[in-house]
């Protein structure tokens, strides 16, 4: 449950620009939700035309704590319909969200999650180093979860991959460096690493772009990497990853090794 403070309150009919201190208001009241309410969260909610309105909200209503935007239908555009800055905007936010989940696991599925999102892929994983390997970790994907009964989850045998230059995920954490790769069947033999066709041959499913960023800790340690699998235009059609979702990735990468150094740090001593 949560309290919702006014809907759709930036719709301004035709071009007129609305009134910024509408957002003063919704914050003043935000606040007295608060003092009254302190468990329930309040959100507001905006129409996905506008998204300039994002960091007016940001800047304005600091006692709010959730954003809802309507879509339309239109969810898998929403992407698309972001710039850049608007897109660091909005995980300025998702930062603060994720900061307050201390489950290991829910903050990796939620940050890989937002992850595909951004970037409409249609899968994605993260794998963890242990030693030297790769396990593969955390995985979604949106294409196989559409073939199960409703309820169900997909069900993954949990492997790993040697940390060498020889695989896409080996590679990238073995050098440290990010592959934004257009179609893995189609890769050049000279190349050191090649794609594994077994997880499409076991699964049913076709990689074709694969966008793989090293998740980079403290002392310039590699924790592991982060993956996300075919980009997908607003039509849904499979295509590329583009250099700027590969900046985007970047920093849900920085998100991802946060979170692992956080989970892996050694619970404070308390003097008594």
């Amino acid at each position: 449950l949560m309290w919702a403070i006014g809907n759709e309150l930036d719709h301004i009919p035709g071009d007129l620009d609305y009134n910024l201190k509408v957002w003063d208001a919704v914050n003043d009241m935000a606040g007295m939700i608060k003092e009254i309410d302190p468990h329930h969260p309040g959100l507001t909610v905006v129409g996905c035309g506008r998204f300039e309105k994002i960091r007016d909200i940001m800047e304005r209503c600091p006692n709010l704590d959730l954003l809802g935007i309507k879509t339309y239908g239109l969810m898998t555009e929403v992407p698309a319909m972001l710039s850049e800055q608007e897109k660091l905007d909005s995980l300025r936010l998702l930062g603060i969200e994720l900061s307050q989940i201390n489950d290991l696991d829910i903050l990796m599925e939620r940050v890989l999650l937002r992850a595909r999102q951004f970037a409409n892929a249609d899968a994605g994983s993260i794998y963890i180093c242990e030693g030297e390997w790769l396990h593969f970790t955390y995985t979604q994907n949106e294409s196989l979860e559409r073939l199960l009964p409703k309820g169900e989850k997909l069900i993954y045998s949990t492997f790993k991959v040697p940390i060498d230059e020889k695989s896409i995920a080996g590679y990238v954490a073995a050098t440290g460096l990010p592959l934004r790769i257009d179609d893995v069947y189609q890769l050049d033999p000279a190349l050191p690493y090649c794609f594994s066709q077994k997880f499409d041959e076991t699964v049913g499913y076709k990689s074709q772009s694969i966008l793989t960023i090293p998740l980079w800790g403290s002392g310039a340690k590699i924790l592991g990497i982060l993956q996300i699998i075919n980009a997908r235009d607003t039509a849904g059609n499979i295509g590329c990853f583009t250099e700027t979702d590969e900046n985007m990735m970047q920093h849900f990468a920085g998100v991802a090794a946060v979170a692992l150094e956080r989970a892996r740090r050694p619970p404070r001593r308390v003097a008594g």
